[in-house]
C-alpha cells in the first residue's frame, strides 16, 4: 500500500492502550470462527487477493468473546508486515471531538475500531466516520470494526454511514466453550513459560471468570507472585493468591 512517509502513529494526540500480548497465532478461537481466523492470517501474510477481500470487516460479537484481543492481534500481525496500524476503542474516545481523534486516520494501513454502538449517541460523531470511511476506501486501507449487531440494526441516525458499513464482509465472533476456554488457558500459560499440574490447571478453571481478560490477568499474577515468593505453583497457592 501506497502511503505517505510524513506521517507516523506518534503524531495522534490521544492515548491508546495496545494489548501487546496480541497475536493471531496464538489466538484462540471457536471452531465456527476458524475460516476467519485462518483468512486473517493470510491477510497478513503477503497474499494480496486476501487483502482486497478483507478491505472491510465487519465483527459481530456478544459477550466476552475476545473481540477487542482479535482487533489488537491484527494490528499486531499488520505491523509485522512493516504496516502502519491503529486499534481505537470507540467508547473510550467518544466524548472527544471526533475531528480531532479521526484527523489523518486515514493514513494507517489497517485501522481497528472497536464498539461501534458508541457512535450511535452522537450525530457528529457518525458524519465524521462516514468520511473516514470514504477516506480509508480511497486509500486502500482496511478497516476492522466490532459493532453487537449488524450495522443497519444498530441505533445509528446516518443513513449513508449504515449504508457504507453495510458493503463490509460480516463475521459472527462466537464465545468459546469450556474445551476452548481451557485451551487458551494453557496455550497463554506456556506462552508465559509456567508449568502446571493437571490438577491445578482444573482447579483454576473451575473457579476463574469464563473471558480472555481474566484469564490473561489470572497468568500475570501468578507468573508474578511465583517468581516473588520463590514458589511453586499448586493448588494451596493458587488458592492463597485469588483467595478463593
Amino acid at each position: 500500500m501506497n502511503k505517505p512517509t510524513d506521517f507516523s502513529p506518534e503524531q495522534l494526540t490521544f492515548d491508546v492502550t495496545r494489548h501487546t500480548h496480541a497475536q493471531l497465532n496464538a489466538f484462540i478461537c471457536h471452531p465456527n470462527n476458524e475460516a476467519l481466523l485462518r483468512q486473517l492470517n493470510n491477510v497478513f501474510s503477503g497474499e494480496i487477493q486476501a487483502v482486497n477481500s478483507t478491505a472491510f470487516c465487519w465483527f459481530l460479537h456478544g459477550q466476552k468473546v475476545g473481540k477487542t484481543h482479535l482487533l489488537n492481534a491484527i494490528c499486531h500481525a499488520a505491523q509485522t508486515q512493516q504496516l502502519n496500524s491503529i486499534y481505537l476503542p470507540l467508547k473510550d474516545v467518544i466524548d472527544q471531538s471526533p475531528m480531532h481523534v479521526l484527523e489523518n486516520m486515514e493514513q494507517f494501513d489497517v485501522v481497528c475500531i472497536d464498539d461501534i454502538d458508541s457512535a450511535s449517541i452522537s450525530h457528529e460523531w457518525q458524519q465524521s466516520l462516514f468520511h473516514l470511511y470514504n477516506r480509508l476506501k480511497s486509500n486502500g486501507s482496511q478497516l476492522f470494526v466490532t459493532g453487537s449487531d449488524v450495522p443497519d440494526a444498530l441505533n445509528l441516525s446516518l443513513d449513508d454511514l449504515v449504508s457504507r458499513f453495510k458493503w463490509g464482509l460480516v463475521y459472527r465472533l462466537h464465545p468459546l466453550g469450556e474445551a476452548g476456554l481451557k485451551r487458551l488457558l494453557m496455550t497463554h500459560l506456556t506462552r508465559a513459560g509456567i508449568r502446571l499440574q493437571g490438577d491445578v490447571i482444573d482447579y483454576i478453571m473451575l473457579r476463574i471468570q469464563r473471558d480472555l481478560c481474566s484469564i490473561l490477568s489470572a497468568i500475570r499474577q501468578l507468573d508474578q507472585a511465583s517468581l516473588e515468593q520463590q514458589r511453586t505453583i499448586t493448588k494451596p497457592f493458587v488458592k492463597q493468591l485469588f483467595k478463593w
